[in-house]
């Protein structure tokens, strides 16, 4: 074979094996990352009490923060028209008659009935820190 003939097949196959490896990092890049980066997703959630939806026109930098990097719900409902069994709800994930919280008031209701009923350990929180979150709460728990 003469030598340009084999300088040419020898730089053709240097291509394919480096095209090879490129398509093989692309592909990692793509499934592989993707992946794990989802695995664990950052969020905040924000929760407030007696907010209508055009309120968030007082705060346009909040706004424009959550229409960008956020997630809109245009259709949301609570389970409960008072705030500890909507909120135990929001905790759990579970409907207000589920938790037995179904007032403000003691013994039943606020924090003393979600904390006696054993609620507090079922939080969202505190499966979300177990799952390895960094987690935290500012402002209102739950009433009494």
């Amino acid at each position: 074979m003469h030598p340009q003939t084999l300088s040419i097949y020898f730089r053709s196959i240097r291509l394919e094996i480096s095209s090879r490896i490129l398509s093989l990092v692309i592909y990692l890049l793509i499934t592989w990352i993707p992946f794990a980066a989802m695995a664990q997703p950052n969020f905040i959630f924000v929760l407030a009490d007696d907010m209508t939806y055009d309120e968030f026109r007082f705060m346009p930098r909040t706004q424009e923060y959550f229409a960008i990097n956020g997630v809109r719900f245009t259709n949301a409902f609570v389970t409960h028209a008072i705030c500890c069994p909507s909120r135990s709800s929001i905790m759990t994930g579970r409907y207000s008659k589920n938790t037995g919280v179904r007032t403000n008031n003691k013994p039943d209701g606020g924090f003393e009935g979600f904390f006696r009923r054993g609620l507090e350990t079922q939080a969202m929180a505190v499966k979300l820190k177990s799952a390895g979150y960094t987690t935290a709460h500012f402002g209102k728990y739950l009433n009494g």
